[in-house]
């Protein structure tokens, strides 16, 4: 049986490096990382979409007189905040995944391990997306600009919390420490990045722009989509499974990190050192 031979995250990496690893690990570990997403964000994926189905069934209507009510501001924050929740955790899971990884091998672990891990940090970084939101919110407000400057300084700051152990303040300083000098190298990573999310979710979307074609041609009217429809409710609840793909992203994120920190601090090379070192003295004491 041929042994894979394990992916080492503290090394420096270029443009192409960053790709290609994140797309072999992911190939190495389909099984147990698949697992993982599949039993611990599942049960949030179908929760947030049976909320969202129900509440585009009760709300999608031409009445405009339901978009101002009290009642759909309560749905669209518990929306919200579900959204927040699977998104934390398509990072978080991810994140602790590689953690265990580097620390006990392919097959050293298992979904409970993962599980234990990432329920210690599911509010912080919960807490810690809403900052990073509301903050780039703030700066898109100021011609927009800012606004897209502040994302990509500020992309790292979650994976920082979880990979580093480190505070709030501490993983918003890091983040941006970090990535100075690499803020072009980044931006272009996740416009790479978010080109192949949107062509696997695109796949998955295909069954609502059929219906609404459809729906459209049949009827002649564009506002026909906009009425309640299970079918449609059913197939974007189709499409909502593609949301599994923003492990990707965050997974050649976690490369650039680590990568990041081997080119400014070199800690992947003084770890070898030490081993080096460590084995030497073994070996004289023997």
């Amino acid at each position: 049986m041929q042994t894979v031979e394990k992916i080492e995250f503290q090394r420096a990496r270029d443009f192409s490096e960053l790709l290609s690893d994140t797309f072999d690990f992911i190939r190495q570990n389909f099984k147990e990382l698949g697992k993982s997403i599949l039993f611990i964000v599942g049960p949030f994926l179908l929760a947030a979409v049976i909320y969202s189905a129900i509440f585009q069934f009760n709300f999608m209507s031409p009445d405009p007189n339901k978009l101002f009510s009290l009642t759909y501001f309560v749905g669209m924050l518990i929306s919200l905040v579900l959204q927040v929740l699977l998104y934390s955790l398509l990072l978080i899971v991810p994140a602790e995944f590689i953690l265990l990884y580097r620390e006990k091998g392919a097959g050293g672990f298992g979904v409970e391990d993962v599980w234990r891990a990432a329920s210690k940090d599911i509010f912080a970084v919960f807490f810690l997306n809403i900052c990073v939101g509301i903050i780039v919110a703030f700066g898109t407000l100021l011609f927009i600009i800012p606004g897209i400057y502040l994302a990509i300084a500020l992309s790292l700051t979650p994976i920082v919390y979880v990979c580093d152990k480190a505070g709030f303040s501490e993983s918003f300083s890091r983040s941006g420490n970090l990535l100075k000098g690499h803020w072009w190298f980044t931006l272009g990573l996740l416009i790479v990045l978010s080109i192949i999310i949107f062509v696997l979710m695109f796949i998955f979307q295909i069954p609502a722009y059929i219906y609404i074609f459809i729906t459209m041609l049949h009827s002649g009217d564009p506002m026909s989509i906009a009425k309640p429809s299970w079918v449609l409710t059913l197939v974007t609840t189709i499409g909502s499974l593609a949301d599994f793909f923003y492990s990707i992203p965050v997974i050649a994120l976690i490369f650039h990190y680590f990568s990041l920190v081997e080119k400014k601090e070199a800690a992947g090379l003084f770890k070898k050192v030490e081993e080096i070192e460590t084995s030497g003295n073994e070996d004289k004491t023997q």
